[in-house]
């Protein structure tokens, strides 16, 4: 399926915790648009357990913006990050 940002789509920075639909632990996000390698496909975001960490290449998540059931914190915006999302607003891009 490919899906174009529209004007109201705004990423959550890195450095957010969310809660997701299908797990009950909180998840820092620590990247945005990440392509799944073995797949291709584009995710929203990447993110790993929250409050561990990265504690290995097995313990990451990969998810879209509709997958997120709560936001717990949303991270550090500045004006890099506004631009970025701008940018991204109008990207297509593989919906996994």
């Amino acid at each position: 399926m490919i899906r174009k940002m529209d004007n109201n789509y705004k990423l959550l920075p890195v450095g957010s915790v969310v809660c997701l639909k299908e797990n009950s632990r909180n998840i820092l996000i620590i990247g945005i648009m990440q392509k799944k390698i073995s797949t291709g496909k584009i995710y929203d975001y990447m993110g790993v357990l929250y409050p561990e960490g990265y504690i290995g290449g097995k313990m990451q998540f990969l998810f879209m913006h509709d997958d997120i059931k709560k936001i717990q914190h949303i991270g550090f915006e500045n004006d890099e990050y506004i631009e970025l999302n701008e940018k991204l607003k109008r990207i297509t891009y593989e919906k996994s």
